[in-house]
């Protein structure tokens, strides 16, 4: 957990946001996938107007893959839920399946990305407050130690909010990388 406090220009700054997490293992077969549930908190700002900063701020910049592989959605005025499967199935192979549930902490703030921009907001707070869901798949080879490979994709469906604030469609996230580690 973590939180804020001080000034952004004349607003006083009080935020803050948690990780949480539980990892379980259904057996020590490589069929058989651990699982981790994962719930991700981070205020937002209830009035824009009253002098008062209460939308979390991120900590790192570009926290990829932290609330979903599309980063369409960031750590910044959210509830976020999120299971996720994961399977070895040899000492080089990952594979996972994640499936991410968001909802705003606030409806009078908006929904951030991954970087911390704001994407949209309704000041109103009349715009719902379910962002909408992403299930995500990932396979990734450690080709040797230097060098991982990985390959996605993350799909959005939109939730209330995004629906009556943006152009509410599903966005789908395809990725390739190569991570080499010196």
């Amino acid at each position: 957990m973590a939180g804020q406090a001080g000034n952004w220009g004349t607003d006083s700054i009080r935020a803050w946001g948690g990780h949480w997490r539980v990892v379980q293992a259904l057996g020590s077969s490589r069929k058989l996938p651990k699982m981790r549930f994962e719930y991700n908190y981070a205020t937002g700002d209830s009035n824009p107007n009253d002098g008062r900063h209460e939308t979390f701020e991120l900590l790192y910049p570009t926290p990829h893959d932290k609330l979903g592989l599309a980063d369409q959605v960031g750590w910044k005025n959210i509830h976020h839920v999120a299971a996720i499967a994961e399977w070895k199935p040899d000492e080089r192979w990952t594979v996972q399946t994640k499936y991410h549930n968001w909802w705003l902490a606030s409806t009078r703030d908006g929904v951030y990305n991954a970087g911390g921009s704001l994407i949209s907001r309704d000041v109103t707070g009349t715009s719902g407050r379910h962002v909408g869901q992403e299930a995500d798949f990932q396979v990734l080879l450690a080709a040797n130690k230097q060098i991982l490979l990985g390959a996605g994709v993350g799909r959005i469906f939109p939730g209330e909010f995004l629906r009556k604030t943006t152009p509410g469609a599903n966005y789908t996230f395809p990725y390739g990388m190569v991570t080499w580690s010196f």
